[in-house]
């Protein structure tokens, strides 16, 4: 750019002869400027070859070539064009020691540079060497400016910088340093010493970085590779997306170590360092040292975590193994799942074995499952033990589900132990041992083991309730700690409708009522049982709740009424008796006289 602060003019003289007149002032506004006089030639138009200063060779037919210097201040502003060697026909060459050998082609200035194609075009640059020069050696290529640049494919491009390459058809070098465009129709956009030698490959900058198979991109960074099809590295360093439709966006580090590695097809890795994703259509979304090397594997981030199964997950934490097909870690650390379709939500130290599929370990620590199906909601050192299909534990702590024992539960508590199918443990300190169907709850006061299948067992030593209504506190039934029956609510204070029982009705309704010797259908041969039918019951009394059954309190308050009426009538007899024999007495006293 030339300043215009100062008057600056423009004079021009050809070889030894003396400056033109008039000189012409340069302006701010364009100015349109024709020369008059050359080597005493006035007016016209030139046709054919121009050359315009000295010491330049102008072979092609209507070639023109100039030299140029350019003086401030006072001194002369010269216009010169020297050395330079147009050979192509329409060529042009300006600058110095420039050469124009395509026909059509140009140099617009610079100094060493070379348009050697077809519609070639070197706008400028070069240097004070020859190895400085631009090369412009492909049909219809170009080199904006810069120096020691190339563009040897057929419409190739640099548009500048140092020591760039545009070698294939349509390739292009934006700027830059050394980097190199040589696929068809690849672009290296700047950056230093990378290289897009796959056609349609794009380097966008960095440095060292390699786009080298058919449309695969490199957007920057440094020592990043893309080297399979349609591969893609959006940035970071020492990366490599080597499985084809790979894509890593970012990430890696300082030296090789660093680097993640895509190598798997459709395979992706979001960011972080020292990842490997060698499964097909495998993911890791970010942190580092994660391994996901199987079909469609996936880690979603923290450290250590390996997932080397088909479709296997592993959310995040830290060491971490996803092992089984279709398994799944959510989280936690130094988690494993080994057995297929099983899923460990997070925790520590939790294992799913080989072979245990479908099971699932919620979270907690040193959980362990062996068996199909089978599931621990958490806790810590619970166990089932294989193989122990459909088991369960809900929690607590030294939980155990035996070998073989299937469909049994420990809903939680402390050290429960079940060797039995569809057995449940609850509560601390209990055993169920060799039974099917138990049923067990301990207190914990002491060790509780039951042999006995289908049975429901219960050690309670403060007592036992149940209760029927959560708003009544006393509402059902109890056994008191070392009591061995029921104690039905009774409270007066809890009964109302109160009346009188007429204790002679309530006698002769008994007296009336069959009571027969019998045992249940479904006991043909069990133990045989004394009583009324429900449905004599009912209609006799109408309590409870249906005619179907004999509830113990009304049974007992039914009892007691009878009982009551027949000592009011024994003591009526008594008294009858007594006084009959009084009489008796007087009347035989009285005859004796």
């Amino acid at each position: 750019m030339i300043s215009l602060m100062t008057t600056i003019w423009l004079g021009i003289q050809v070889g030894s002869d003396a400056e033109m007149t008039p000189r012409i002032a340069f302006a701010a506004v364009p100015y349109a400027y024709r020369i008059g006089t050359i080597d005493e030639a006035t007016g016209g138009t030139i046709w054919g070859q121009l050359n315009v200063g000295a010491e330049n060779t102008n072979d092609g037919s209507f070639g023109n070539v100039f030299w140029i210097r350019l003086q401030r201040g006072r001194r002369l502003l010269r216009c010169n064009w020297r050395n330079n060697t147009v050979i192509g026909q329409y060529s042009f060459a300006a600058g110095q020691d420039n050469i124009v050998t395509g026909t059509h082609s140009s140099v617009g200035g610079g100094h060493f540079n070379y348009a050697r194609g077809e519609y070639s075009v070197v706008a400028g640059g070069g240097g004070a060497a020859i190895s400085d020069s631009n090369s412009a050696t492909g049909e219809k290529s170009a080199i904006g400016g810069g120096m020691s640049n190339t563009a040897s494919g057929g419409y190739s491009q640099v548009g500048g910088g140092s020591d760039n390459r545009a070698t294939a058809w349509m390739s292009s070098v934006g700027a830059g340093v050394g980097n190199w465009a040589g696929g068809q129709y690849s672009r290296a956009n700047g950056g230093i010493g990378s290289w897009a030698t796959g056609d349609y490959s794009v380097v966008g900058g960095g440095s060292q970085c390699g786009a080298t198979e058919y449309h695969t991109t490199v957007a920057g960074g440094q020592l990043n590779y893309a080297d399979n099809v349609y591969a893609t590295i959006s940035g970071g360093g020492h990366n490599r997306a080597r499985g084809e439709y790979s894509v890593i966006a970012g990430g890696g580090g300082d030296a090789w170590a660093d680097s993640n590695s895509a190598q798997g097809n459709y395979s992706v890795i979001g960011g972080g360092y020292h990842n490997y994703a060698t499964g097909d259509a495998s993911t890791i979304a970010g942190g580092y040292y994660h391994s996901a090397s199987q079909t469609c594997a996936t880690i979603g981030g923290g450290y250590r975590n390996t997932s080397t199964n088909f479709y296997s997950t592993v959310g995040g934490g830290t060491y971490n193994d996803a092992t089984g097909q279709y398994s799944t870690i959510g989280g936690g650390r130094y988690n494993d799942v080994v057995g297929n379709r099983s899923t460990i939500g997070g925790g520590d130290n939790n294992q799913i074995e080989t072979g245990s599929d479908y099971c699932t370990i919620a979270g907690g620590h040193d959980n362990h499952i062996s068996g199909d199906y089978s599931t621990i909601a958490g806790g810590d050192s619970n166990a089932v033990w294989g193989p122990s299909n459909y088991a369960f534990i809900g929690g607590g702590r030294v939980n155990r589900v035996a070998s073989g024992s299937i469909y049994s539960t420990i809903p939680g508590g402390y050290n429960n132990e079940i060797s039995g199918d569809y057995s449940v443990a609850c509560g601390s300190n209990n055993t169920v041992v060799s039974a099917n169907n138990a049923f067990v709850f301990g207190d914990g006061s002491e060790a509780f083991g039951i042999g006995m299948s289908q049975t429901a067992n219960f050690l309670v030593n403060n007592g036992f309730r149940i209760w029927t209504d959560s708003l009544l506190a006393n509402a059902g039934v109890r056994v008191v700690g070392g009591g061995t029956s029921w104690i039905s609510l009774c409270d007066s204070t809890s009964k109302t409708n109160r009346t009188r029982v007429n204790g002679d009705d309530v006698l002769e309704k008994l007296t009336a009522m069959p009571i027969d010797q019998w045992n249940y259908k479904h006991q043909a041969d069990g133990p045989k049982h004394i009583g009324p039918m429900a449905q004599d019951f009912w209609s006799a009394f109408h309590l409870g709740t249906d005619s179907l059954g004999i509830e113990t309190i009304d049974a007992d308050g039914v009892l007691f009424a009878a009982v009551k009426e027949l000592a009011k009538q024994v003591t009526e007899l008594r008294n009858e008796v007594a006084q009959l024999r009084a009489q008796n007495e007087h009347l035989t006293k009285h005859a004796s006289r």
